[in-house]
């Protein structure tokens, strides 16, 4: 009936079963991040300005087209404003609202556990206000 020490290691190493879990990295493709992402297409745009340069004359001059400071750190503060709004409204657009049937649920949840913590603040005000009466020694 006893096996041996063999027997018991052959049969735990027979049975043994792989799990693999959410987190597991094995199991799910890599994504790659955002900051790889960008970095790589800063790359190909570096590639494609090196790629494109067209020699000058050396005497030459460049015409840059450049916004003065002034107008960068005047904003309208209505479109900062105005804004907020969008994207507020964009991410109330997103939200995934519940049915009626799972609100009455919630709300039902929320009027016991409101019911039961009431309670609890009751009974425990009912027994400290006996232990004071008891400690004092008034009845």
């Amino acid at each position: 009936m006893a096996k041996s020490a063999k027997g018991k290691s052959k049969q735990k190493s027979q049975n043994r079963i792989t799990r693999i879990t959410a987190g597991d990295k094995a199991a799910k493709p890599k994504k790659p991040s955002i900051l790889a992402t960008a970095k790589e297409l800063a790359g190909r745009a570096q590639t494609e300005k090196s790629s494109t340069k067209t020699t000058r004359p050396s005497g030459a001059k460049t015409k840059t087209a450049s916004k003065s400071k002034n107008s960068k750190s005047r904003r309208n503060p209505l479109n900062a404003i105005a804004g907020y709004f969008r994207g507020a409204w964009q991410e109330i657009k997103q939200v995934r609202w519940p049915d009626r049937r799972s609100t009455w649920g919630m709300v039902g949840a929320l009027i016991v556990f409101t019911a039961a913590l009431f309670l609890v603040i009751i009974l425990l005000d009912y027994g400290f206000a006996w232990l004071f009466k008891l400690i004092m020694g008034t009845k």
